[in-house]
């Protein structure tokens, strides 16, 4: 279908229902967040899938059939939740914001995937990494189920695909970074656990703890930093000014 020029407001009207009508799924996804530290990474992919968005606000094709996954988001959270099985019911927010994506042409496919990050590590793959923790003779150090990298792994691949997408890559070669920074994530945890071991001989635990709680929060500031001296961040609208070379031209309609 052909791209249309559309009302934001209406665009916006439509998005703000779609958020109401999951709106339980979003009030467990945040008392999950409050309540497990190693969780709060999710968090930090909506403002940034909403950096996406409004940087490239422009209209694609449309494809009407994608209504359909957005009405099959909004059954199965319904049924999830009312079955009492709400932290299921999140896998439907990328499910609708992918459907509502293709639907309005806006925003593009690659921007959408985003919302596979703001979906936290199920708490039984937490659990299941924390048992393999408790099997290493690491008594000295008080350790919880987020110390195994899940979290961390989740945060970096996130960050890389969003650093991707944002610097005009293809899907492709977003998916391939955020494959890769995840792998890094898995030996970086290990040497942080190895530091904190050594340290425990003359720093607090409670103080290494705190130290381990940090550990997503001081990589994410150090991804930042960095992103916005390579990829310089201050945002423009692509119309604004020239667009990186590894970008693509575009020919849609801007709101």
């Amino acid at each position: 279908m052909e791209a249309t020029r559309t009302s934001p407001i209406m665009e916006g009207l439509l998005w703000l229902l779609l958020m109401g009508a999951l709106a339980p799924v979003w009030l467990d996804w945040g008392q999950h967040l409050v309540s497990l530290p190693g969780a709060r990474y999710a968090a930090l992919f909506l403002p940034l899938t909403a950096l996406l968005a409004w940087r490239d606000r422009r209209v694609g094709s449309r494809n009407a059939a994608a209504l359909w996954w957005v009405a099959a988001a909004l059954v199965l959270s319904v049924l999830a939740v009312g079955s009492g099985l709400t932290r299921f019911a999140r896998l439907c927010l990328p499910l609708a914001i992918l459907g509502m994506a293709r639907w309005r042409g806006w925003p593009r496919a690659e921007v959408a995937l985003m919302s596979l990050w703001w979906v936290p590590i199920p708490s039984f793959l937490m659990k299941a990494s924390g048992k393999l923790l408790a099997a290493l003779p690491l008594e000295s150090l008080p350790l919880e189920p987020m110390d195994a990298g899940l979290p961390l792994v989740a945060l970096l691949s996130g960050l890389a695909y969003w650093a991707a997408i944002w610097s005009g890559q293809s899907l492709m070669n977003a998916l391939r970074a955020a494959l890769l920074s995840g792998l890094i994530a898995l030996p970086l945890q290990a040497v942080v656990l190895v530091a904190a071991l050594g340290s425990a001989a003359f720093i607090p635990a409670a103080s290494l703890r705190a130290g381990l709680d940090l550990l997503p929060a001081v990589v994410t500031l150090a991804t930042c930093v960095a992103a916005a001296i390579v990829l310089d961040l201050p945002v423009r609208h692509p119309d604004d000014a020239p667009r990186s070379p590894r970008g693509r031209a575009g020919t849609d309609t801007a709101y």
